[in-house]
């Protein structure tokens, strides 16, 4: 579902022109997609854990990251890295969307599956 966003131009670009609190309609099949779906999945799967905050304390950035640096990452980091997101969108609607849509998302849980 992470590639498909990211590869599919069409629901790419959703992504990236989504907001919340438009009076446009939204798509509602990648909006499931999204908050239906992976969220469900996610949770369900203990993905996001609630002490995301303390274990990513001293990670100075977790935007845009680079292979060397999801490589430096451990397991609970890369798994905090991700629930991040999660938390973060009850707080801003649209951040999951948005790192759906750019990659992010799909860069950590690369690595997880590569470890």
């Amino acid at each position: 579902m992470l590639e498909d966003f990211f590869n599919n131009p069409l629901k790419n670009e959703w992504c990236k022109k989504y907001n919340m609190y438009s009076d446009e309609p939204k798509n509602a099949e990648n909006h499931d997609a999204i908050y239906k779906n992976l969220m469900t999945d996610a949770y369900e799967a203990g993905v996001v854990i609630n002490n995301y905050n303390s274990v990513l304390k001293d990670i100075p950035n977790l935007e845009n990251p680079s292979d060397e640096f999801l490589s430096s990452l451990s397991f609970i980091q890369l798994i905090a890295a991700i629930a991040h997101y999660f938390h973060a969108d009850h707080f801003d609607k649209g951040c999951l969307v948005r790192v759906v849509g750019n990659g992010i998302l799909l860069k950590y849980f690369r690595e997880v599956v590569r470890r």
